[in-house]
């Protein structure tokens, strides 16, 4: 077979080889008061937005209950703020399409920003469509503003052609939680088959700067443990008929050089400056 699997993104890669991600827990504790009500922690009242009189679904399984999100409330936005991207992918759904491509406006991204306002709690952000979002002239404006709102996790997906140290170093400072890179190859040749117009070599320069300017201006500590994305069962059964595909992907990571990111996403950490405009974040990410 081949060495790689063009269709296959966003695989989350531990740095050494056969190694699983595993599921971070942070164990909670809930409490029955003396009229037998289920008492939760206040955090996860206060992240879960539950108000007085709130009515929640439960999810009866053998051993445990699960509780869900109130329906009304919002969980993630996607945001694409532009449909225009640098290269022109062989497999993009853009091939097909015969519409004009063009970017978020000031007046759109502001009505955005009013609509997120007022909802309670806040829900994640996440940037990315098929356009390339590094693509947008405002883009790490439109991250900081999002930021400042005190949304609690903002997200970005990118090629990783355009993440020089400038825009690097910015993304950091506006407050991005996580950012995510995709790939469609391992290897420069299969990479390059599918990416016209990028090249693997410089992508994986790209992440290299990114890493060390994320050493300097963040608190590396505060990253948590690797988390199982949703998927990666499917992907591990994939890579396990792939033998060669996983070695690949190993000495990739490897040469990155980089035990807390993943070829999946790289968290940032806590920023260190006292001046810092935003708190250390809680990620959640295979990074």
């Amino acid at each position: 077979p081949r060495g790689d699997l063009p269709g296959v993104r966003h695989l989350p890669v531990e740095p050494r080889p056969h190694s699983m991600p595993v599921m971070s827990h942070h164990p909670l504790t809930a409490t029955v008061d003396a009229d037998g009500r289920l008492v939760l922690p206040a955090d996860v009242i206060g992240r879960l937005g539950l108000r007085p009189g709130a009515s929640v679904s439960l999810d009866e399984e053998p051993n445990s209950v699960r509780l869900r999100r109130p329906v009304e409330q919002l969980a993630k936005v996607y945001v694409e703020p532009t449909s225009r991207c640098n290269l022109k992918c062989r497999t993009c759904i853009r091939n097909a399409w015969e519409e004009p491509l063009g970017d978020m406006s000031e007046e759109t991204f502001g009505r955005l920003l009013d609509g997120l306002q007022a909802f309670d709690p806040l829900p994640s952000v996440f940037f990315g469509g098929f356009g390339e979002p590094l693509a947008h002239p405002q883009i790490l404006e439109m991250v900081a503003r999002v930021k400042a709102l005190g949304v609690p996790k903002v997200e970005l997906i990118t090629n990783g052609c355009l993440l020089g140290q400038e825009t690097s170093r910015r993304l950091m400072e506006a407050g991005l939680d996580t950012l995510w890179v995709s790939l469609d190859g391992i290897r420069p040749e299969s990479y390059g088959d599918v990416r016209l117009g990028a090249s693997l070599p410089q992508v994986l320069e790209n992440l290299r700067g990114f890493r060390e300017i994320r050493r300097r201006l963040c608190d590396c500590s505060t990253l948590p443990e690797p988390q199982e994305l949703p998927g990666w069962g499917l992907a591990q059964g994939l890579l396990d008929q792939y033998v060669a595909m996983e070695r690949y992907l190993v000495d990739l990571t490897l040469r990155l050089g980089d035990d807390s990111c993943s070829l999946a996403a790289t968290s940032l950490g806590g920023y260190k400056k006292a001046d810092a405009p935003f708190p250390p974040p809680s990620l959640a990410s295979p990074s």
